[in-house]
């Protein structure tokens, strides 16, 4: 068997394979099917010319002749069907006119009364093979291969600069590779025919061919083109040293070799040859990843964005930003033409649209909700991982109305959290592995971010819920002290009102002097104003409860507002609830002092929760005195003093109590949850200072604290001005 006989089995029996395994992958796609019978009318043609090498006979290589023409009637015609059909363009007329002349030239081949018109004979023209001798109309045969082989190649230009998906252009790149392949292959052996030599490598043309267009149809996960010629040719490059330079010392450099060597010269090229083959994958590596680098450069560079994106963004807090920052960031970096999130929402059950961004006016139109059950769901839930829109199946691309891009799941613990959408990139190019490799870092990574985000909010929501709570059971301690005060309110104005009324019937208008009427109207006047002051202060008592137990009130207004007004309230708050004298509360705060970002009820929370333990701690220093656990000290009097300043970027608030303090072992674990400082469990929960600290580091702010017990405490809270 020659080697042209070893290359045609190679090329048949490749082509026979690959056409049935694409064929039986999915039959029911006609790009399969026509390359399955494109690749059996090329088994066909292959098979009988490694046959008609085999043979040393002149009838046996005939009947081979007549076998592989058999499939040489068919192959170009099925080679521009497959072609229009991979580019999804319709010649009717066209496939018709040819698939009359493949069955013409099908009789001609095989009657033999007509054959002598077609092939005349076959002759051992060259020492490997047989070779048939052409008729008059294998000419007309000719000219029909030539119009099958290079009509494709207009078709897919044409297409190329049509097509605007990424993967299909990859696709139609590769087929333009294999049919230019093919057609060398096939034109090689019709060279034969014509008595014009060729090197015997068409046969593993076919295999090539068979290979790249099996891989195009097959595999969505497309090799950049450029990459897989840069790789084939740089392969090819360092093993033709490896091999050629060997060869070459042995057949050029033998003399010169046996003058230096003796009889064992020979031993220099195949020490040459192991040094080349053990150095050649060390060189090929080198230099495929410097060429790749530079074939890849802006791939490389959005890759080391989205690496650094990873990285950061389990720092962001809101989920409202974590999401834009992922969308801008990722879509700007790579380019692409839309993007967009769906977001898991387990209430609705369903995932929604968030944070569209187009690079191309308009956003497309895409759903904007999707349910559970859906089967572009149900679909990201089997494959788990970032998955080509090409994969998907046809019902689901017109359900999901898309046709080309990426999807980036993100999963917690088997459950989908929500995915990232990319369109195409607006290059043309495709998403390659190594682009699905850093998705599925970043997926991760915005899979633990989403869940922090998430924690975070529901601690809030908890934080929330705990001061609602906090701030229901000191209304009802409230309640007490302010009807007390709103009583005093009313006593106050039923008092002047009775002494308005005892005037008016003690006045005789008649007999009235001028200067009697004036001290009248004075004392009336003055009964008045203190109805109208009580009144005042009863309804400043009412609205102060209300904004206490109503914070929306207040946080509907306030946004950017000064640190003054919380704390003038929650002192009222306070008085109220405690019926706090006002010569006990000590103010020092500073004049125009600049406004701050924040949540007003939560800080006036905080002041209040503060202010109320201070009182408290007063309370427990004269029982600690009364009960003579502490010496009582000279001319000792509970206060609190409440300073507020200006302090670099920051404005300072401290409030010192100079009550029971506190021991080092207790100040450590203050901030601890459910730690308590109060005598039972009725007066406080210990989730007080530790929600109170949560609230000040949402600000950006920070609290610290000092004590000594028995002498009292101090709270310093800083907190940023507004920029």
């Amino acid at each position: 068997m020659n080697i042209y006989a070893i290359t045609a089995l190679i090329g048949s029996t490749s082509s026979l394979i690959l056409g049935i395994f694409v064929c039986f992958k999915n039959k029911n796609r006609p790009v399969n099917r026509y390359f399955g019978l494109l690749s059996l009318s090329i088994f066909i043609w292959v098979f009988g010319c490694f046959m008609e090498s085999s043979v040393t006979t002149q009838s046996s290589a005939l009947f081979w002749d007549k076998f592989l023409y058999t499939g040489a009637a068919f192959a170009p015609t099925l080679f521009l069907h497959f072609s229009l059909v991979f580019t999804e363009k319709k010649r009717k007329k066209i496939l018709i006119t040819l698939y009359s002349l493949s069955i013409i030239f099908l009789f001609l081949n095989l009657l033999p009364n007509l054959r002598p018109l077609f092939i005349e004979d076959v002759q051992h023209n060259f020492p490997f093979r047989f070779i048939a001798v052409p008729g008059p109309i294998w000419y007309l045969y000719l000219l029909y291969f030539a119009f099958c082989g290079l009509y494709p190649f207009y078709i897919l230009t044409k297409t190329l600069k049509e097509e605007t998906s990424g993967h299909k252009r990859e696709q139609l790149k590769y087929l333009f590779l294999s049919l230019a392949v093919i057609f060398i292959a096939a034109s090689m052996y019709l060279s034969l025919v014509l008595t014009i030599a060729a090197p015997p490598i068409d046969n593993l043309l076919v295999a090539a061919f068979s290979a790249i267009t099996a891989y195009a149809i097959v595999k969505h996960r497309l090799l950049d083109i450029n990459i897989a010629l840069t790789r084939a040719g740089i392969f090819a490059f360092v093993y033709l040293l490896v091999l050629g330079i060997p060869l070459g010392l042995t057949g050029w450099g033998k003399y010169w070799l046996q003058g230096l060597f003796g009889s064992n010269w020979y031993w220099a090229p195949v020490v040459l040859a192991i040094i080349l083959a053990t150095a050649g994958p060390f060189i090929y590596q080198r230099l495929r990843r410097r060429a790749e680098d530079a074939v890849l450069k802006d791939q490389r560079r959005y890759q080391n964005i989205l690496r650094q994106l990873s990285a950061t963004m389990t720092l962001i807090k809101d989920l409202d930003r974590l999401l834009k920052i992922i969308v801008y960031r990722t879509a700007r970096a790579v380019k692409v033409n839309f993007a967009c999130v769906y977001l898991a929402d387990d209430v609705q059950n369903k995932l929604v649209q968030r944070n569209p961004y187009t690079k191309i006016g308009f956003f497309p139109n895409l759903p904007k909700e999707l349910s559970y059950n859906s089967g572009v769901i149900s679909f990201i839930k089997e494959k788990y991982n970032p998955i080509f829109a090409e994969e998907l199946t046809a019902r689901i691309k017109k359900e999901f109305n898309l046709r080309s891009g990426l999807i980036v799941p993100s999963f917690m613990r088997e459950k989908l959290l929500g995915f990232l959408l990319l369109g195409p990139k607006s290059s043309g190019a495709i998403y390659t592995q190594d682009d699905v490799n850093a998705f599925e870092v970043l997926a991760n990574q915005a899979s633990l971010a989403i869940e922090n985000t998430e924690f975070i909010a529901e601690f809030q929501r908890t934080q929330s819920r705990l001061f609602a709570t906090e701030r229901m059971t000191s209304l009802g301690t409230m309640a007490g002290g302010m009807s007390h005060q709103l009583n005093n309110r009313f006593h106050a104005i039923i008092m002047a009102t009775s002494d308005t009324i005892d005037t008016l019937k003690l006045v005789n208008l008649e007999n009235a002097s001028k200067e009697e009427l004036k001290d009248y109207l004075k004392q009336i006047t003055h009964a008045l104003t203190r109805i109208q002051e009580n009144a005042k202060l009863g309804g400043k008592i009412v609205n102060n409860f209300l904004n206490f137990s109503q914070p929306d009130r207040i946080q509907k207004e306030a946004k950017s507002f000064s640190l003054r007004e919380p704390l003038e309230q929650a002192i009222e708050m306070v008085r109220i609830k405690t019926s706090l004298s006002e010569d006990m509360i000590e103010r020092d705060i500073q004049e125009d002092l600049p406004q701050i970002q924040g949540d007003f009820v939560l800080l006036q929370d905080v002041f209040f929760n503060l202010i109320d333990n201070a009182t408290d701690a007063l309370s427990r220093k004269d029982k600690a005195i009364k009960d003579k656990e502490l010496p009582r000290p000279s001319e000792y009097k509970g206060k609190i003093v409440i300073r507020m300043f200006k302090s670099d970027s920051n404005i300072t608030v401290q409030i010192r109590d100079n009550g029971i303090g506190m021991p080092e072992e207790v100040r450590k674990r203050l901030f601890v949850p459910f730690f308590t400082t109060k005598a039972t469990s009725a007066k406080g929960t210990g989730l007080g200072l530790f929600v109170i600290q949560k609230i000040i580091n949402v600000h950006q702010g920070q609290i610290q604290v000092s004590s000594e017990y028995g002498q009292g405490t101090t709270f310093t809270i800083n907190l940023p001005i507004n920029k």
